[in-house]
């Protein structure tokens, strides 16, 4: 499987899950960027968040590893885009680079990443692959969504049907 590039809501929602432990058992590389790790371990450890320290711990056994972009020229023509914030546009020149998928849940970035081919998906994609790898099951994913939606996670309402019926679906 392709790596995957997280960007920060995804790494958080799975943390406050428990279920970003168990990214590192579905043999892809993961993979997230300094703005990324600054945002959701360093700022996220002053506020006191304790999915922080969950992210740092995966980030310090390898689980998850920080890699920057090389592509500067790529990110500085999507850095032009005002709506398109500088972490988002990071995650989206990395999974270029590596042939990964940038796990994005912004609408706008999930656009731009479309535009340029780059492949992306959203939070819910990493939940359904551990729920097809077996790791997880039908109930623990449909708690996740829920857990993840109390903690601050936003999807429509369409789409919270649409989860609930393919995890009803089996």
């Amino acid at each position: 499987m392709p790596p995957l590039v997280f960007d920060s809501t995804a790494l958080i929602y799975l943390a406050k899950t428990s279920l970003l432990q168990l990214v590192g058992r579905l043999h892809d590389e993961n993979l997230m960027l300094p703005t990324v790790h600054m945002e959701v371990v360093t700022k996220g450890k002053e506020k006191g968040a304790p999915d922080a320290a969950i992210i740092e711990k995966l980030t310090v056994e390898g689980i998850i590893k920080v890699k920057e972009v090389e592509d500067v020229r790529f990110f500085d023509a999507l850095r032009r885009n005002p709506m398109l914030h500088k972490a988002d546009a990071e995650v989206i020149v990395l999974a270029k680079e590596i042939s990964g998928i940038a796990v994005l849940d912004e609408e706008v970035a999930r656009s731009v990443a479309d535009v340029f081919e780059i492949r992306n998906r959203g939070t819910i994609y990493v939940l359904f692959r551990l729920l097809k790898a077996e790791l997880i099951s039908r109930e623990q994913a449909r708690r996740a969504v829920d857990q993840m939606i109390s903690a601050g996670w936003r999807c429509s309402t369409a789409l919270y049907v649409e989860i609930m019926k393919q995890l009803a679906e089996g």
